[in-house]
């Protein structure tokens, strides 16, 4: 007996995969998960597996050719002034060397050790935690009159040349990259007291302040939960398909979780919308892409923010750090973690340092 084969429109395969793809947790927590679970089963394998020791020499090679991180491009630069396809193919293999050498014992010793050590002090035992929160940890501090957010920058473009051969990069001016389904933690430093930190649709505009996804303690002070929304398109809906006030209100509804206004619906009547069109200004108004950060108090403080889907690649390859918050003991109490110097590689997400044991903490935004 032969199955016959299926033949969907090409349309209808990529609205599949678009809607997949959004329904997946973030890379991110994927390993932020995996790296807990490799410390409550002790399995050493997984642990190793997360970490740049899990690359192949090609994949290494091919991570640091391309890597887009202008602090990293710097340290494997080692001062050196030439082209950085003749300094990649001095260095990348030293650095290689260095990674190569390690036996997994000599990992697990330690890397993953130490925090069975910590979290045995501190008398966890692991079959009865709760994984209760992966965030990224993001330090904020005043400096020289600017919010000063840890990140890693990217400067591809040159802009100009002068008659002295010296090039004019264009530099990167305190823009903020975020990643759509993934939790941001905004540690707030001693020297940002008295300067609210505030996000909005128009810069230096506090009336146009953006707060969906944000989360403060309200006493203006201590961290800041952000996580933007991923943009999902609407369930059993068409790509192309004509729009009427039935479909508009479902769709409406479904992305933002309220009925349109009857002068949307309106304007939605006198137009030649499609359901495409109608869904995009949706993600525009309420899931947008380009943000501001600022102070209300004093102007020249921020910069832009820039949100972007896990998948897009046009941004810096940054080196994050992953705050893994766990519950244990009656009453419960909340232990950190901190996965540290996270880059994309082609393997996807791998820590590159090792982790730190944080033990318990108090209460904080986000959590209960």
């Amino acid at each position: 007996m032969s199955i016959p084969k299926v033949r969907f429109p090409i349309f209808l395969l990529g609205l599949f995969c678009l809607q997949n793809a959004h329904s997946q947790p973030h890379p991110y927590n994927q390993l932020g998960r995996a790296v807990f679970e490799s410390f409550r089963d002790r399995d050493l394998s997984k642990f190793v597996e997360n970490s740049v020791f899990a690359l192949e020499e090609d994949e290494f090679r091919n991570l640091l050719s391309a890597i887009k991180n202008d602090a990293l491009i710097a340290q494997l630069r080692e001062g050196s002034q030439e082209d950085w396809s003749i300094v990649f193919a001095k260095n990348w293999r030293k650095h290689w060397r260095h990674i190569a050498k390690h036996l997994k014992s000599q990992i697990g010793a330690k890397a993953f050790a130490p925090i069975l050590t910590a979290a045995k002090a501190d008398g966890i035992q692991w079959q009865t935690t709760e994984l209760t929160a992966i965030e990224v940890l993001l330090p904020v501090k005043l400096e020289q009159g600017h919010f000063e957010v840890k990140r890693d920058t990217f400067t591809p473009k040159v802009t100009s040349i002068d008659t002295n051969d010296t090039s004019k990069t264009e530099w990167d001016s305190g823009t903020l990259y975020f990643d759509r389904g993934l939790a941001y933690r905004l540690r707030m430093d001693k020297s940002t007291h008295g300067f609210g930190f505030m996000i909005g649709k128009k810069p230096e505009d506090s009336e146009n302040r953006f707060d969906s996804g944000i989360q403060r303690n309200g006493a203006g002070v201590g961290d800041i939960l952000v996580e933007f929304e991923k943009r999902r398109w609407p369930s059993d809906t068409l790509s192309g398909s004509s729009l009427n006030k039935v479909n508009a209100t479902k769709i409406h509804e479904e992305l933002t979780g309220k009925k349109p206004s009857s002068e949307t619906l309106k304007k939605l009547a006198d137009s030649s919308h499609t359901v495409n069109e109608f869904v995009s200004e949706i993600h525009e108004k309420h899931f947008p892409s380009h943000l501001y950060y600022f102070c209300p108090d004093r102007k020249g403080v921020g910069g832009t923010i820039c949100v972007k889907d896990s998948n897009d690649l046009d941004k810096p390859n940054q080196r994050i750090d992953l705050l893994l918050t766990f519950d244990f003991g009656q009453p419960k109490r909340s232990y950190q973690i901190l996965v540290r110097e996270i880059l994309s590689t082609p393997r996807g997400p791998l820590f590159f340092e090792k982790p730190k044991w944080l033990g318990v903490v108090g209460s904080q935004v986000g959590t209960n």
